[in-house]
């Protein structure tokens, strides 16, 4: 009996762990200046370049704290033309 629980506990902990990595995994890295009102995707993004500290977080925390999105690095991608569509082929 006592071993047959021991087991199913270990089972536990380790089905726990491994949701918990998924969750770690999950999250997205974003970067914010310590006084902006949005976060991005890239520590590049043309917003941030005159910022001297870039702060990183993730995207959780940041809209949590209620930070939006920067409209250059999640700017909606935008249907292609006809024209772009012929080109393609």
């Amino acid at each position: 009996m006592i071993t047959k629980t021991l087991t199913l506990r270990s089972l536990h902990l380790l089905l726990l762990a491994a949701m918990l990595s998924l969750v770690a995994v999950a999250a997205e890295t974003v970067y914010l200046a310590p006084k902006g009102k949005t976060y991005h995707a890239a520590k590049t993004c043309i917003a941030l370049s005159r910022t001297a500290q870039i702060l990183v977080a993730d995207r959780a925390q940041a809209v949590a704290h209620g930070l939006t999105p920067c409209r250059i690095c999640y700017r909606p991608k935008r249907a292609k033309t006809n024209n772009e569509q012929w080109a393609a082929k």
